[in-house]
């Protein structure tokens, strides 16, 4: 597939707009926690004739998984419609090279210097995400693997009862002396299992670690390269799967 050089540039400028407001919008998801957190508690009563009460659920209304995969959408489209237009501009190239593995070949040397800002970018957004806690354990949820979830945690719900007790027996004299005294009685148990949508300390690590040497291979290359039906090029998705796929 190819296209005009001036039809990519007459849409280039309402994408780059787009995908700043889409980053914007997630930048602000990320820094609000209550987005990535919820919890399941249920009750149970001490016996059958205890009092019933409803399942507490609050729901994770996003995950990091999530927030990735629409920064890559959104960055995805831009990359790859600027990549046709400086394929088409440039002949001078240089691979991006990450550990002796081409991930992008004859890469132009515009191209180079907006993927530079593209993951300036990334490991800014990646660095926002948040991290499961250390003050418990975590593991997988059964139900979405983009979910982790904490061990059953139980407290007892208790109720106060009052109760007479006797001060002084009864005497021929005196009637006996009572007090009513105000005691807890367990009425059942509250089981929490907390849920967290963000992502493991060692995966953050993980990307950034590989997003700086995505950097430093694209600064590499650029300092290496030299320059119309324009081709589509289709790099985007690969550049990310480089740092999220597994």
């Amino acid at each position: 597939m190819s296209s005009k050089l001036h039809q990519i540039v007459a849409v280039e400028s309402s994408e780059k707009k787009r995908l700043e407001r889409t980053r914007t919008e997630l930048y602000k998801k990320l820094q609000k926690e209550a987005l990535f957190t919820g919890m399941v508690r249920k009750y149970e009563p001490k016996d059958e004739e205890g009092e019933q009460l409803p399942d507490e659920v609050a729901r994770v209304q996003m995950t990091v998984q999530d927030a990735v995969e629409d920064f890559q959408e959104a960055t995805v489209r831009l990359i790859d419609l600027t990549a046709s237009k400086d394929y088409g501009n440039v002949k001078a190239s240089s691979d991006i090279v990450v550990e002796g593995e081409t991930l992008v070949h004859d890469c132009p040397v515009s191209l180079l210097l907006f993927l530079e800002k593209q993951f300036e970018d990334l490991e800014t957004f990646v660095r926002h995400a948040p991290v499961l806690g250390t003050d418990r354990e975590w593991t997988p949820s059964s139900s979405n693997e983009k979910i982790f979830v904490s061990n059953p945690e139980h407290r007892n719900s208790t109720k106060k009862v009052q109760r007479a007790i006797v001060l002084y027996d009864a005497t021929p004299e005196h009637p006996a002396q009572t007090q009513l005294i105000t005691e807890d009685v367990i009425q059942g148990v509250w089981t929490a299992i907390q849920q967290h949508g963000g992502i493991t300390q060692n995966q953050k690590r993980a990307w950034t670690e590989k997003i700086a040497k995505l950097r430093i291979a694209v600064k590499e290359a650029r300092c290496n390269a030299n320059e119309t039906e324009v081709e589509t090029k289709k790099i985007g998705d690969k550049l990310f799967n480089f740092v999220f796929g597994q």
